[in-house]
């Protein structure tokens, strides 16, 4: 029987642990340069780089933002750039490329920082239906688990005391007992009552 409530324990606390192993996927960016296109009157600056994924899956959908700061470090201009059309294998990389109109001379701009706003990670379609039956399963297993396990444990405690020598039987056969002795005393009791009415008639 513990055997039993240890299993049912281990039912109700995994679905609580694969739930925290699960982490979010990441990307890297490096070898990036920034640099400017004249062409006339309009100045555009741009930086390029890699994306690097070490994930087993490709991600795609990737939003990112690339900021320009002064010798300062004050925030002079920014860009945002939708690459939707990048796909980043998995366990490789991916040269990306983010521009914008400069607002300012060249030479202001003297830093610059890639952000990546977001992206998705590209998995098996057959996954989609497998996680709405594993999140089915996982909530019924929530509600139904810690019902078994009450379940179990009164039966438990109900096969322990309910046995012969359990105090609760023993209390049973007490009050039975008592019960005949004060059968027999009242017995006893009327015949005498009887007896007596007999001699005074």
């Amino acid at each position: 029987m513990k055997k039993y409530i240890i299993c049912l324990l281990l039912l109700i606390v995994t679905p609580t642990i694969s739930i925290a192993e699960d982490k979010e996927f990441a990307l890297e960016i490096k070898d990036t340069k920034m640099d400017f296109i004249k062409n006339g009157d309009f100045l555009t600056v741009y930086v390029v780089g890699k994306f690097i994924n070490k994930q087993q899956y490709p991600i795609k959908d990737i939003v990112i933002e690339s900021q320009f700061f002064d010798k300062n470090g004050d925030l002079i201009d920014v860009a945002t750039e939708e690459l939707y059309s990048n796909i980043v294998p998995a366990n490789g990389e991916a040269a990306f490329k983010i521009l914008t109109h400069a607002t300012k001379n060249r030479e202001v701009y003297t830093n610059y920082k890639i952000n990546i706003l977001s992206s998705t990670q590209e998995k098996p379609c057959v996954s989609k239906k497998s996680k709405l039956s594993d999140n089915a399963f996982t909530q019924m297993l929530g509600i139904w688990a810690p019902i078994l396990f009450i379940t179990v444990v009164f039966l438990w405690l109900t096969r322990k005391y309910a046995g012969k020598n359990s105090p609760q039987q023993r209390g049973f056969l007490l009050v039975e007992k008592q019960n005949e002795l004060f059968a027999q005393q009242n017995a006893y009791l009327k015949s005498i009552a009887e007896s007596i009415k007999n001699k005074q008639q």
